[in-house]
């Protein structure tokens, strides 16, 4: 890859099955284009005995030459151009037609215009990515591009609060019986929606099972996915995960590849760029746009009243936190103050309408649950459970509720009229994920009145806290006030 090559070098590039494409010439480009510096490279034992220079290169030397994943064919396509190379592009895949007579023939919903746009983009695109904030109809999206392929469609998400969303809504959508594998179910069809976990889990079988069961449920996994003609990852942000490339390398008769996110990732810092090449790689690259703004104005979601409340840290008896994880302790879970302040407002907030409080930690959710006397909802509740609560809440029943990270995707309660971010963090996806969670409109419902916390105590979390703070300013939709303490108190009377 050392040799240069000159803007007048030919070069090709050779789409040669679904998963991967070759290059013929300008490598060395396209080494540079897909080679990116993994987070925490630097606390690798390989980096810091300069076994590795950190760097991890997604173009792979195979025998037909230098490989990358096909999603990527525009990516590279683009940084090649701006130096002046262009390859002649030879697509050796045949592309499925349409078979599956039992979706239904007609649309089940009526899309709005940029709807049907995103829907155009992605079966003239034949593989991409949509970014659609929460509320704006991904999954109407979704259905109607599978309904109109019309080939066998896996539908991959990461939890079993979206694998049974995802179950009940694709079925209205499209019309067709729908198949579920997780959630301690193994029943394909032609359209599926599955666990990529549990699809992985058995892709690599067990330690404390006998080899010959972990082939045979291997090799069954295998031929079910080998049916599908398209896949689908929804919340696709997750494709970034080895788990969740496993399944997607194990899927190689899907010619139509798909994510959906809410999560938009930008390729500036080297953490983006990691996320960028990892989710495109499978996926192909971004179809379809909408921003939280345009959403807003679609009608679909309501803009949000982002209140940030600044109080004092309290001050901690003995050494100063060690790391993040004493941080988060000392500072959020056992912050007597700043928990005080929460259930106050949360209590308040739930007299005047439908309220939730979202933390990060288990025993954050436990002792905000025990002192407002509500429910706590985390992933170790049971299915039954988790519904009954939320249909209480739904009936009106049921005003207040702690909720654990299983809120951030997947979780569809419109008629949230506060919200509480109790649990801190820095990354600014989950946040808007959290935040599009209450912003789905309503009748009676125009804004979304959401709080978070400013804090300063520690060395990480003010950093945190000032990455959301960016987050809140930066976006038109959201509309930023500054509260101290005493002003909060003040407009809670």
């Amino acid at each position: 890859m050392s040799t240069k090559l000159s803007s007048q070098a030919s070069s090709s590039i050779i789409i040669e099955d679904n998963l991967w494409a070759t290059i013929v010439g300008a490598a060395h480009l396209a080494n540079e284009a897909l080679s990116y510096r993994p987070r925490g490279f630097q606390f690798s034992p390989s980096y810091k005995s300069g076994k590795w220079d950190g760097t991890v290169h997604m173009l792979k030397h195979q025998d037909s030459g230098y490989a990358f994943p096909a999603g990527l064919l525009q990516y590279v396509q683009d940084y090649l151009a701006v130096r002046g190379v262009t390859p002649e592009i030879v697509d050796q895949r045949v592309k499925p037609s349409p078979t599956v007579i039992i979706f239904s023939n007609k649309p089940k919903v009526t899309l709005d215009d940029h709807q049907s746009e995103a829907v155009e983009a992605l079966i003239a695109g034949e593989r991409g990515v949509v970014y659609y904030p929460t509320g704006t109809g991904k999954t109407i999206i979704m259905g109607e591009t599978i309904r109109r392929l019309r080939v066998p469609t896996i539908v991959l998400c990461g939890t079993k609060v979206l694998l049974r969303q995802l179950h009940t809504e694709l079925e209205r959508l499209t019309g067709a019986p729908v198949g579920i594998i997780g959630d301690g179910a193994w029943e394909p069809r032609v359209l599926t929606v599955a666990m990529f976990q549990s699809l992985s889990y058995r892709l690599r079988g067990r330690k404390d099972r006998h080899p010959k069961e972990n082939k045979e449920l291997r090799d069954e996994t295998l031929a079910t996915l080998a049916v599908f003609q398209c896949a689908v990852a929804d919340e696709g942000h997750h494709t970034e995960a080895p788990t969740f490339e496993a399944v997607m390398k194990a899927l190689p008769n899907a010619y139509y590849r798909y994510a959906f996110s809410a999560t938009p990732f930008k390729s500036g810092r080297n953490e983006d760029r990691e996320t960028l090449l990892r989710v495109q790689g499978w996926t192909g690259p971004v179809v379809s746009y909408l921003s939280i703004s345009a959403g807003v104005r679609t009608g679909r979601i309501v803009p949000t009243d982002m209140f940030v409340v600044h109080y004092q840290a309290e001050k901690q008896d003995g050494p100063p936190p060690f790391n993040y994880i004493e941080e988060v302790d000392a500072y959020i879970v056992h912050a007597s103050a700043r928990n005080d302040l929460i259930c106050r407002l949360a209590g308040a907030l739930s007299r005047r309408g439908p309220t939730v409080v979202i933390v990060d930690r288990l025993e954050h959710g436990e002792y905000l649950a025990l002192n407002l006397r509500r429910p706590f909802i985390h992933g170790s509740v049971k299915s039954s459970e988790r519904e009954s609560t939320w249909r209480r809440f739904r009936e009106g029943k049921l005003n207040l509720v702690i909720v654990s990270k299983i809120g951030d995707e997947g979780l569809d309660l419109p008629q949230v009229k506060f919200l509480v971010l109790a649990g801190g963090g820095k990354a600014q996806h989950r946040q808007v994920q959290r935040l599009g969670r209450g912003m789905r409109a309503v009748d009676g419902k125009d804004r979304l009145i959401a709080f978070d916390f400013a804090d300063e105590g520690g060395k990480y979390l003010p950093k945190h806290y000032r990455s959301r703070h960016r987050l809140y300013e930066r976006e038109a939709a959201y509309t930023l006030t500054d509260l101290s303490a005493v002003d909060l108190e003040e407009m809670l009377q």
